[in-house]
């Protein structure tokens, strides 16, 4: 194969693994390192070297500007190569869904191989993020592997480093399925674990955790679908609330995009908080209760 084959059969498979960076730098926004961890939710040091893969394939470019105390600030932007890609993407996105190509079955079954017990975490993490691609933009139920290998991987603690791209792309089957036998079959299976990721911190980054725990919510009011879930997510939020996690309000949010009608009865619940003798949960129960009054 050709030097010049290879580096285009480069460029696909980093826009396609790296879409997160490109898609947020469209189509003229700079930012440096930190800024754009926090606003993408991955960890600096998977930034750094992602952007070091794209600017090696020519599509980002990198500056450091020099700070009165600490080291240099790094900034990334795109360059015109990578904006042509976005917006091919963009552009792409626009076309009807019947006239999409259907996702290769073999891709799938590639990714999973990708991410088995024998290959090393970053061949995992570059499989994992291919995998929330596809499971976002497609209806794979009719891959009968990638759920189980979904339900038993959440478990298993050598995939912990790969976790949240799990839950993506378990929301992205979610989403795109209306089956409730699957829906189901996921609730069975998953919704202790699922519960147990919101409720109890884990020993990782702060940013990380709560990546996890919210996905973790997100899966859960996605397959909610009744009287008895909707009082377990409210449970769930009141525990938030008193341990004051960062994504509460977004939690609340999240909880009422599925169950609209349950504003009041939610309000009426947290009410109920107030009697706890601690200032500060008061403090927090009653911007609550402030927000679900407008």
């Amino acid at each position: 194969m050709s030097g010049g084959k290879e580096k285009e059969v480069s460029l696909v498979e980093a826009v396609k693994g790296r879409y997160l960076i490109l898609r947020e730098l469209f189509p003229e926004k700079e930012f440096y390192i930190r800024e754009l961890a926090n606003k993408i939710e991955i960890d600096d040091s998977n930034l750094s070297r992602y952007i070091i893969r794209l600017e090696e394939d020519g599509l980002v470019t990198t500056k450091k500007v020099p700070r009165k105390q600490g080291k240099p600030l790094k900034y990334v932007r795109l360059t015109a190569p990578g904006r042509n890609i976005i917006n091919s993407i963009i552009e792409a996105a626009k076309t009807p869904p019947e006239q999409l190509e259907p996702a290769d079955p073999e891709n799938f079954e590639l990714y999973l191989k990708m991410m088995g017990p024998d290959e090393d975490e970053d061949v995992r993490q570059m499989a994992s993020e291919e995998l929330v691609i596809l499971c976002r933009d497609y209806d794979v139920t009719s891959n009968y592997t990638i759920l189980p290998f979904l339900i038993e991987k959440m478990e298993d603690s050598e995939y912990k480093h790969i976790l949240p791209n799990l839950l993506h792309a378990l929301l992205g089957i979610i989403r795109n399925t209306g089956n409730e036998k699957t829906h189901k079959r996921i609730r069975s299976n998953l919704k202790k674990t699922l519960k147990d990721l919101i409720g109890q911190p884990s020993e990782t980054s702060p940013e990380r955790e709560a990546r996890i725990r919210y996905t973790s919510l997100e899966v859960l009011t996605a397959l909610s679908d009744g009287e008895e879930t909707y009082t377990e997510l409210v449970g769930l939020l009141c525990s938030l609330i008193e341990e004051a996690a960062p994504f509460a309000q977004a939690a609340r949010r999240l909880i009422l995009s599925k169950h609209p009608d349950k504003k009041n009865e939610m309000r009426r619940t947290l009410f109920k908080m107030l009697a706890n003798p601690d200032e500060d949960l008061k403090r927090r129960v009653e911007d609550h209760i402030r927000e679900l009054r407008k």
